[in-house]
């Protein structure tokens, strides 16, 4: 499989070393790329015309180009016109594969993570970062409401030998950072949550809580993955992912999503104490209706038996023959009834 894999994208870089970077713009109609490049002030400003070219991965000067396409011909053509190489590619150029993964050649190493989501959204959306010499490729297949962040990112003054390497880590700390503050906002709508519950517990819906509960654990299984792939990018061994260089941060970025993970451990255990205090008030109110329904059948039940009684057909029935007969056994009726009501408020068993 890898081999035909890799056959196949050998032959997309033949033909798209043989037609220059029409390869790039052939993807066009099916792939929207945007790039920017490093400047002198250590910038990142747009290109004009994002058209990626070939002289680009030797000329050493650092950009960013970003591919939005589903379809994957279009992706491998940028790639080759950029100077991967087809082994690259062929690991690479994988759509189906919605999998946290880290892979490295000699000059190039590549990492697919999955992109940090806010609370309303449904399903993690990946992201592929390709670090090559002089260049970083970004590709997704649908729009990332992310890449806005990381556009103010890209507006912001990078250090002194900053490689497509770095940037990865610069990628990867940006998304933690986001990771944070939708934990921070899915810890706010878990208190807001709690607080319902105490305050008007009817108000509070089962969907709420296991809606809240699904997407608390969708963040965390994101958290997994972006922990994953961080783990195998030490065991990478390329000259242009030079992860010895950026270890220190490596690690902090490591260390933020451990601490991340950790805040999203307690909260879906907060998250299975609101849901059992849920259940638990869903059966006490159940409880509160049958209790009063208990209650009024009891108070009925010596009513019907006097109406049984004197619902017998027999003969001799001296009651019926009474002129006060129907008055005195309606007003017992009612003093019984009375009576036990009382009694049950008194005992608390009753409002």
């Amino acid at each position: 499989m890898a081999g035909r894999m890799a056959r196949r994208w050998r032959l997309a870089a033949e033909g798209a070393a043989a037609e220059g970077t029409a390869g790039a713009r052939a993807g066009d109609a099916v792939a929207q790329v945007r790039a920017w490049q490093l400047t002198d002030g250590r910038v990142f400003t747009p290109l004009a015309d994002a058209t990626p070219q070939r002289d680009w991965s030797g000329d050493r000067v650092l950009r960013w180009v970003d591919v939005q396409t589903a379809d994957a011909e279009a992706f491998a053509r940028v790639l080759v016109v950029l100077g991967a190489s087809a082994g690259l590619v062929g690991q690479v150029v994988d759509l189906e594969a919605d999998l946290s993964d880290a892979g490295a050649e000699r000059e190039a190493a590549w990492l697919r993570v999955p992109v940090p989501t806010a609370l309303s959204e449904e399903g993690p959306r990946f992201i592929t970062l390709v670090a090559l010499p002089s260049v970083l490729v970004t590709h997704h297949r649908r729009p990332l409401p992310a890449l806005e962040q990381l556009e103010a990112l890209l507006l912001r003054a990078l250090p002194e030998g900053t490689g497509a390497s770095a940037l990865v880590l610069e990628v990867v700390e940006e998304f933690a950072a986001a990771e944070l503050r939708t934990y921070m906002a899915a810890r706010r709508e878990v208190d807001a949550l709690a607080r319902r519950l105490d305050e008007a517990p009817e108000a509070v819906t089962l969907e709420q809580v296991s809606g809240l509960m699904r997407r608390v654990d969708q963040l965390s299984a994101v958290c997994e993955d972006h922990l994953l792939a961080l783990s195998l990018l030490p065991q990478l061994e390329s000259q242009a992912f030079g992860t010895v260089v950026h270890r220190e941060q490596l690690q902090e970025v490591t260390r933020t999503l451990e601490r991340y993970q950790y805040g999203l451990k307690r909260l879906e255990r907060r998250l299975e104490g609101v849901r059992a205090l849920y259940s638990a008030g869903l059966q006490e109110r159940a409880n509160q209706r049958l209790r009063v329904l208990t209650v009024m059948s009891t108070v009925f039940l010596p009513l019907t038996l006097l109406a049984s009684i004197y619902g017998m057909n027999f003969a001799h029935m001296p009651e019926l023959q009474s002129r006060l007969g129907y008055p005195l056994v309606l007003g017992a009726m009612v003093v019984i009834a009375a009576a036990q009501v009382w009694w049950y408020r008194r005992k608390g068993w009753w409002g």
